[in-house]
């Protein structure tokens, strides 16, 4: 897997002392994706917010959604665990956590 120069997490950082960045796995118009470990609970999936789009978007919508697909369950829908923030270089950064598929 190929680190985006600029990427927000590298291989080996840890989110809220929970997750671990185990690679890069690509990135869109809204974030970038990253598998990570959870300590307790396995591989999940950690999409990070790009600062542009957090900036230009209603967090609380976005959590409202992440709430809602959270307790979603069906085989053709994505598990979302966790919606939160964390700060890396003195910068909030807005994420969600989903099963690793």
């Amino acid at each position: 897997m190929t680190q985006v120069k600029n990427s927000i997490l590298s291989k080996g950082d840890v989110i809220n002392n929970t997750y671990e960045v185990q690679f890069f796995i690509g990135q869109g118009g809204f974030g970038e994706v990253y598998r990570v470990k959870h300590k307790y609970l396995g591989l999940q999936v950690l999409k990070v917010f790009k600062e542009e789009y957090s900036q230009n978007t209603d967090i609380v919508t976005l959590v409202q959604e992440a709430k809602i697909l959270s307790n979603l369950t069906h085989n053709n829908i994505v598990r979302v665990f966790e919606a939160n923030e964390f700060t890396k270089d003195g910068k909030i950064y807005y994420y969600i956590t989903m099963a690793f598929v």
